[in-house]
C-alpha cells in the first residue's frame, strides 16, 4: 500500500482530528508504520479479541473500533476529564486533548510485532518511541502534545503490564492522567469478545 492508500483506510478517523498539525503528523506516521500493521489480526490466538478483530486486517479494525468508541464518548454530554488538572494550563483545550487521544489510539498497536513475527509484550514502548522519533523527523512544534500521546501509548495495556514471556514491565496510567486512562479504556472495550462493533453505523 502506498501512502495515499494507507491514509484512505483511516480517512474518517483522520477527519475527527481538528488540529491540522496533528492530523498531518498522523498521516505521515501512517506512511511509516510497518506493513504488517495493515494485514495482521489483532490477536493471533483469537482468545482475547472479538470476531471482527480476527483474520487479515483485524488489527486495523480493532484500531478503528477503539477510535470509534472514543469518538462516541466525546458526543456524550459528560466531562471526560473531570478529575484532571490538565486545564490549569490555558493553552490546552478539550479539543486538543481529544485530538491527542485519537492519535494515540491510531498508533497504540502500530508496533505490535516489533521486528519479529509474533506479538511482543513491549510493543507499547516501541510504538511510543516510533511516535517520538517521527515527531523529531517531522519537526512537530507541539512537543508537549507528542509527550502526552507517547505517554498514553506506553501505558495503554493498563494493569496487564507484565508477562511471563517478557522481562519488560510496562508503565500504567498515572492516578490523575485521565487522558491515558481513556486510551486504555477504549482499547480495552475494543478488545472485549462480548462487544461487537458495527463499522457501517457511523454517519460522521
Amino acid at each position: 500500500m502506498n501512502k495515499e492508500q494507507r491514509v484512505e483506510v483511516f480517512a474518517k478517523e483522520l477527519s475527527w482530528i481538528t488540529n491540522s498539525e496533528l492530523r498531518n503528523f498522523a498521516e505521515h506516521c501512517l506512511a511509516e508504520v510497518p506493513d504488517y500493521f495493515f494485514t495482521i489480526p489483532a490477536s493471533a490466538s483469537g482468545k482475547h479479541h472479538p470476531t471482527y478483530a480476527l483474520g487479515q486486517g483485524g488489527l486495523v479494525r480493532h484500531t478503528k473500533a477503539a477510535m470509534g468508541i472514543f469518538h462516541q464518548l466525546c458526543k456524550a454530554d459528560i466531562d471526560l476529564y473531570y478529575l484532571a488538572d490538565v486545564f490549569s494550563n490555558d493553552l490546552i483545550t478539550r479539543e486538543q486533548l481529544d485530538d491527542e487521544i485519537i492519535v494515540a489510539l491510531m498508533f497504540h498497536d502500530c508496533m505490535k510485532l516489533g521486528n519479529t513475527d509474533h506479538t511482543v509484550h513491549e510493543h507499547p514502548l516501541l510504538a511510543a518511541a516510533f511516535i517520538e522519533n517521527q515527531a523529531i523527523k517531522q519537526n512537530v512544534h507541539n512537543g508537549m502534545a507528542i509527550s502526552r500521546i507517547a505517554s498514553s501509548i506506553r501505558s495503554h495495556m493498563g494493569k496487564w503490564s507484565i508477562s511471563r514471556f517478557s522481562c519488560f514491565m510496562l508503565p500504567t496510567p498515572d492516578g490523575g492522567d485521565w487522558q491515558a486512562k481513556l486510551v486504555h479504556l477504549c482499547d480495552y472495550l475494543a478488545s472485549r469478545k462480548c462487544i461487537e462493533y458495527n463499522f457501517g453505523a457511523f454517519t460522521e
